[in-house]
């Protein structure tokens, strides 16, 4: 199973992200409907993710529907005060288990313009 960014362009998380990073995770072979998905965050102050943020850790639950299964699955983490604009310039590890298998990433974060604004100075 993958994880991708529907909503990004590039292979940053930008300033699509406002209003949280819009993940999505699949297809979902090998599950069964009421298997327990879990997404987690982290940010990191760096590229190479050694320094995490305090605080910007979170985590989504959430049970497989019927439908769901053998497909994708696609979900919104974070919220921009705590959890992305703290990043910065730095990156963000994104993670999903299900049953206790998973996989993670770590991804880039561009949240300032060349002028060194935040996406919400903009």
């Amino acid at each position: 199973m993958n994880i991708t960014f529907p909503d990004e362009k590039s292979r940053y998380i930008t300033c699509t992200s406002m209003n949280g990073v819009k993940v999505k995770i699949g297809p979902l072979t090998g599950v069964i409907p009421g298997n327990l998905l879990t997404i987690t965050l982290l940010g990191y102050s760096d590229r190479a993710g050694l320094v995490p943020i305090p605080g910007t850790q979170i985590s989504l639950s959430h049970t497989i529907t019927p439908s769901e299964t053998g497909n994708s699955v696609e979900k919104v983490i974070g919220t921009w005060p705590q959890n992305i604009k703290p990043i910065g310039d730095g990156s963000v590890l994104i993670g999903f288990t299900i049953n206790g298998v998973g996989n993670n990433v770590l991804v880039p974060v561009k949240l300032s313009n060349t002028a060194g604004q935040w996406c919400d100075e903009v």
